[in-house]
């Protein structure tokens, strides 16, 4: 359930990841995956279409992510959260 076990901890933050995925509880990708999402379409097939999260964006376990400006802080995921857009900033698709 963590990429790096197998995949080492230095995987780039891209969409084209082993398996289909974006890298997961990876803090490049937490804060920089603003800039792979566009119009969401890549997103939706894990996300849901309104990115509101679908059972394939569960977390197994909690997590816990730094935000980056203009938000600030950190945000805590407990786990079996459905990952959504709006989990830490406006959803760009419409959803919760």
């Amino acid at each position: 359930m963590e990429c790096k076990v197998c995949h080492g901890k230095q995987q780039p933050a891209n969409i084209r990841g082993p398996h289909g995925l974006h890298n997961v509880n990876n803090p490049r990708w937490v804060n920089g995956h603003l800039k792979f999402a566009g119009t969401g379409s890549r997103c939706k097939n894990c996300h849901g279409l309104t990115g509101e999260g679908t059972v394939l964006s569960k977390t197994p376990i909690a997590r816990s992510f730094n935000l980056l400006p203009p938000l600030s802080g950190t945000i805590t995921v407990p786990a079996n959260t459905l990952i959504n857009c709006g989990l830490c900033h406006l959803n760009p698709l419409g959803g919760p």
